[in-house]
């Protein structure tokens, strides 16, 4: 059952101090565990979280559990340390809290959420959170990533970026047969982290992190954005085949933006007097407007 989350920026472990008051928060007569990611800075700030924990008696038992879910280093090289931790924890980290009386105001969460809406014991909850840490193999791909102009081919797409883009596998065509190769591989001693057979079921997990911004996901037409006058544009020149048409479209959508009001993305900080918004045209709309009736000028005199 969820009952508290520490969280910090981006790449950023919590400090200890902080995740000391977050599990005070939530105490529990009987036990506590801590799902963390697998990095160096998350085990030790969480490890003397785990004994302040105890000396202050905010739990009887805490257990913690470094989520592991990577295959694509091997055991060789991961025996000292472990595997890595990757997207596998959408699944599974945030903090679980056992209590003895179920709280329906609380979101059951997945498989351990409803261990504990079941009143197993604390033991109990431990088997099925290391048994599900243990059964989870993901490997990260991605179309592109940062790097030189004309380096990579435009046909192909690296696999193991990492989280923070470290350095990837080289290019594959067939990437999804080798994804499945990678990941289910019975034969290969180094990555066969789970044993799988024809009988098994099989959760697929497919994450998206990275592929939109979050700060552009909720854009609608209205909130005087870039997208008050791209969806006309795409909208026309999907339907019409008219590249003029869109353009006639687009100029018209980034006309109309300034008199909307900013209240989306970083326009709608800025402090403005009313009636300002009027006068002002969105420097976004505006700028992919000349990129696109310049594309227009190109291709109508090529």
């Amino acid at each position: 059952m969820l009952s508290a989350v520490a969280c910090r920026d981006i790449f950023i472990s919590p400090s200890m101090k902080l995740i000391t008051a977050v599990v005070a928060a939530v105490p529990s007569d009987q036990g506590i565990i801590l799902l963390i990611t697998n990095y160096t800075d998350d085990r030790l700030h969480f490890g003397l979280a785990a004994e302040r924990s105890l000396t202050d008696h905010f739990s009887k038992k805490t257990t913690i559990l470094a989520l592991i879910d990577d295959v694509a280093i091997d055991r060789s090289s991961s025996k000292k340390v472990g595997r890595r931790e990757l997207p596998g924890n959408l699944l599974t980290m945030v903090f679980f809290l056992f209590q003895r009386r179920h709280r329906p105001d609380l979101t059951v969460f997945r498989l351990l959420g409803a261990t504990a809406v079941r009143n197993h014991s604390y033991e109990r909850y431990q088997e099925i959170s290391k048994a599900l840490n243990e059964q989870l193999d993901l490997l990260v791909s991605t179309l592109d990533r940062c790097h030189v102009s004309g380096r990579q081919n435009h046909e192909q797409t690296p696999a193991n970026v990492g989280a923070q883009q470290i350095t990837p596998f080289p290019p594959m065509k067939d990437m999804i047969d080798r994804l499945l190769q990678l990941l289910c591989d019975q034969n290969d001693r180094e990555l066969a982290f789970i044993k799988l057979s024809k009988n098994d079921d099989v959760v697929l997990s497919i994450s998206n992190l990275g592929e939109l911004s979050s700060l552009d996901t909720g854009a609608q037409i209205g909130d005087r954005m870039v997208i008050n006058m791209l969806t006309p544009f795409a909208d026309t020149l999907f339907t019409e085949r008219n590249l003029q048409v869109a353009i006639r479209v687009a100029e018209s959508a980034a006309e109309d933006a300034k008199d909307l009001k900013s209240s989306f993305g970083r326009a709608s900080y800025v402090e403005l007097k009313e009636g300002d918004e009027q006068s002002i045209s969105d420097p976004g709309a505006w700028e992919l407007k000349e990129i696109l009736v310049g594309i227009a000028e190109a291709v109508t005199s090529a």
